[in-house]
C-alpha cells in the first residue's frame, strides 16, 4: 500500500475497522489454547484494554504524523537510530 494512500482514520474507526475484519476473542483464545498445549499455563487472565487505550491512542497519532512525513521520519532515524 502507497503511503499516501492510507486513509485518515481515527483511533476508534481503525479498531471499528479490526474487529469487522477478525474475531479478536477467537484469537486470544487460539493463542492461549496453543501455549498450553505446549506447557504454559494460564495464571491471571484480565482485560486491560482501558488500561493500555490511552498509550495506543497517542501511539497511533505518532504514527500518523511519521507516515504524513516520510522524509523528516527518514531524517529522525538517521539523526537517533534504534539500537
Amino acid at each position: 500500500m502507497d503511503i499516501l494512500s492510507i486513509p485518515d482514520l481515527s483511533l476508534s474507526e481503525c479498531l471499528e475497522i479490526v474487529n469487522e475484519q477478525f474475531d479478536c476473542q477467537a484469537i486470544a483464545e487460539t493463542l492461549i489454547d496453543e501455549a498450553s498445549g505446549i506447557g504454559f499455563r494460564v495464571r491471571e487472565q484480565t482485560d486491560l484494554s482501558a488500561e493500555i487505550s490511552h498509550n495506543l491512542a497517542r501511539f497511533y497519532s505518532l504514527s500518523r504524523r511519521y507516515f504524513r512525513m516520510p522524509r523528516a521520519a527518514r531524517a529522525f532515524l538517521k539523526a537517533f537510530p534504534p539500537d
